[in-house]
């Protein structure tokens, strides 16, 4: 059994993820609503039992974006599902490897350590947010690790690309619709593609290190310039609105330790987008 199981592959990660997968020669299974509940235990039985891998792609960042009736809500799907998903391992005696998707909102409302502008925030650094979707993804890792195994959890910089939701798809949005983009002051913010974020996840898959990990573009940068940089290749006259707002990182992730285990060098973070922004024009 060499079958790699994506929680999530309706949306954009999991999706993209089983197209590079399957193009790497990779069997993949596919799990998402409606025809799979990945709260129910029998569901999430039989997909550790039919995969080698299982890489939990499921995210939610607005309540209720799962349908009023449906049992996946924000909470239930970034908190509840992944310690649901790591005890389904357990029963099978940890046979299946799980690579747990989670984000650098974890070290939302972490502050600069002084005479730090903006700090790397490592693996081994305490999480903590007053964020609600970093909250809830601060608890769904705590719960996968709950039932040991040494799962993988794989910390991710914001993503951008095609059909991927996130601040450089809204600010693109309103640059081009002429509207003006409000950004954090001290918002640290290094868009990541999704290409290389897919590459990394695949070199895991391969390699199950177990553990945490971080996953960004190289660099460090601030919203502000990354909105800028959105505006420059819009053109129009959008205005860029700086203002302050508790609950945002202070910091971004130092993903040098995975660098070791990639088999290709991490984009710029500025290089990286301006290439986007350059193929994205209409």
């Amino acid at each position: 059994m060499n079958e790699v199981g994506i929680i999530g592959g309706k949306g954009a990660v999991g999706g993209a993820l089983a197209v590079l997968l399957r193009e790497r020669g990779r069997r993949v299974n596919l799990y998402d609503l409606p025809e799979h509940d990945a709260l129910r235990r029998d569901v999430l039985d039989a997909i550790v039992s039919a995969n080698a891998v299982v890489v939990n792609a499921a995210e939610v960042r607005r309540p209720g974006s799962h349908g009023a009736n449906s049992s996946l809500g924000n909470h239930s799907v970034n908190a509840v599902l992944p310690g649901r998903l790591a005890e389904a391992a357990a029963a099978r005696g940890h046979r299946c490897a799980l690579i747990h998707l989670s984000h650098v909102a974890v070290f939302s409302s972490r502050r600069p350590e002084p005479g730090l502008r903006r700090p790397l925030f490592r693996e081994r650094d305490a999480v903590f947010s007053t964020d609600p979707f970093g909250h809830t993804k601060i608890n769904g890792e705590k719960a996968l690790q709950t039932w040991g195994g040494d799962p993988t959890i794989l910390r991710l910089g914001p993503l951008y690309g095609a059909g991927v939701p996130g601040e450089v798809a809204d600010w693109l949005a309103l640059a081009r619709a002429g509207q003006p983009l409000e950004v954090a002051a001290g918002h640290a913010f290094t868009p990541t593609p999704l290409g290389a974020a897919l590459a990394a996840i695949a070199c895991l898959v391969e390699r199950r290190p177990g553990g945490v990990w971080h996953f960004a573009a190289a660099g460090c940068a601030e919203a502000a310039e990354v909105a800028r940089e959105i505006l420059r290749a819009a053109g129009g006259d959008s205005e860029l609105r700086v203002a302050g707002r508790e609950g945002v990182p202070a910091g971004s992730l130092d993903a040098r330790r995975i660098d070791a285990l990639l088999d290709f060098p991490r984009p710029e973070w500025r290089a990286a987008l301006r290439q986007y922004l350059e193929e994205a024009k209409p």
